[in-house]
């Protein structure tokens, strides 16, 4: 008896189980449905807004950097007459034709030593050789004839 009663308790808190699964299904999923449809709505809105504002803010970083290279070019050629950054220009400039100069000049003094030949004297060479053979087979050719 003792297993009829158990069998009759289950059989009794299933129904109720169901009774309440029903009555909340019934009551929630037409609240859930209207939230997942308005969730929808504001999820497609923020996806919206948030293009607008990316869109918007690389537009404004654009202008703003724009304006930015405006200003330093206004700066640069506001500076570029004042004498003393024209005389710290030219200074730069006379420095790095002595450096070039200085330069080449130790280079030709290696080469030297080390009883080197530069690169542009071999290409002189190497053009006056052709020039020569093209003579040569020139003569060749009035001596075959």
């Amino acid at each position: 008896m003792a297993t009829a009663d158990s069998q009759a308790n289950r059989q009794n808190s299933q129904t109720d189980t169901q009774a309440e699964a029903a009555w909340g299904g019934a009551w929630l999923n037409p609240s859930l449905a209207r939230l997942g449809e308005e969730f929808g709505k504001w999820s497609g809105e923020i996806q919206s807004r948030g293009e607008t504002l990316r869109t918007r803010g690389e537009a404004l970083r654009a202008e703003s950097q724009k304006r930015v290279e405006e200003h330093l070019d206004q700066l640069r050629t506001e500076l570029r007459k004042v004498p003393a950054v024209r005389q710290a220009e030219n200074l730069r400039q006379e420095i790095g034709d002595r450096v070039e100069k200085n330069l080449d000049a130790s280079v030709d003094r290696v080469y030297e030593r080390l009883q080197l030949v530069r690169l542009d004297e071999v290409k002189k060479l190497e053009r006056k050789v052709a020039r020569l053979t093209k003579k040569l087979r020139a003569l060749e050719k009035q001596q075959e004839a």
